[in-house]
Order: structure tokens, then sequence, then C-alpha cells
């Protein structure tokens, strides 16, 4: 049975178009607070004990614009690499040949490097894919075959369709 993947799914769990919204969004909303603290106040206290006051307000409108230059452009290119991978989807399936912790984890999470193997045009394929282990559906363990979709002009581009589509759907569908 195949299922529709909307980009929208795939952006909200891939951690770099997160960390692209966040400077496109956050870093500004945090000046957007300061510059009002500063207008209010007089001064915005920072970490260090010092103060942003007025005259910092060039800086902090350069650096708000560099932050929201550099967040959308990382979202468009991002939703641009995937949206080739959705639109000129070719299905096929792979298999979990390892999980191994990712050496790169903090305090908002650890994360999964999921091996895979799929084939295509008979050349076998060894990729690795990394992603949060929230993200896992319980479903996905070593061994276990999985759904891949790939860009056939460019078949190194992937996405594991499993992490996408509803645990309750994937369930039923390995029963």
């Amino acid at each position: 049975m195949q299922h529709t993947i909307k980009i929208n799914s795939v952006l909200k769990k891939d951690r770099i178009s997160l960390f692209c919204i966040s400077c496109g969004i956050g870093v500004p909303g945090f000046f957007i607070i300061a510059f009002s603290f500063i207008k209010i106040f007089g001064f915005f206290p920072t970490h260090s004990g010092s103060f942003l006051t007025e005259k910092d307000f060039p800086f902090i409108l350069i650096f708000t614009g560099i932050s929201i230059l550099i967040g959308l452009s990382g979202l468009l290119l991002r939703y641009q690499y995937f949206k080739k991978i959705l639109k000129n989807t070719l299905s096929l399936k792979g298999r979990i040949t390892e999980i191994n912790k990712s050496k790169y984890f903090n305090e908002y999470g650890s994360a999964l490097n999921l091996s895979i193997n799929y084939e295509y045009l008979g050349k076998v394929f060894n990729k690795v894919k990394s992603v949060p282990d929230s993200n896992l559906p319980n479903v996905i363990r070593k061994g276990s075959e999985v759904t891949v979709l790939i860009n056939p002009k460019k078949p190194k581009q992937f996405l594991i369709a499993d992490l996408y589509v509803p645990e309750e759907i994937n369930h039923s569908e390995k029963k």
C-alpha cells in the first residue's frame, strides 16, 4: 500500500531544517524582545553582565538580517532537496543493517545512525542516515525491511519513507 509523504512532515523531522527555521525565526524573535526591552528600559542585560543599549542597534539589525538570510536560504535549499526526491521518487525496498548511537548528541536528545542497503539498477548502495532517536518508529530495527525513496537521477539521494509515515499505518502493514 502506497502512502503519500508530504514535504512538511519531512522538514519537521529534519534537524538541518529545524536549525534553519530557528535561525530565521528564533534569532530575530530574540532580538525583537531585546529591542523592545532597550526601548522600554534603556538597556538589555546580557549573560556576561554587560548591557546592550541603543548604540548596539546597528549590530542587532545586521545580525538579525544575516540570521534571517542564512535561515531562509538553508531552508529553501533543504526544501528543494527533499522536493526533488519526493517529486521524482522511485520506491525501493531496503534493509536496515545497523543502528548505532551517533557520537553527536546534546541536551535535546541523541541521534541514531541507521545503516541501510538498497539496490538500484544492479548497484548496491550502502548509506547512513542520521535521525533523532525520538523519531525512530518502534517497527524499525536492525534487519528490518524498509521503504526507501530515491531520486532516480541521483540514486544516492534518498529518504527512508517509514520514518515519515505514521507508526500506526507502518505497524499494520508489517503484520
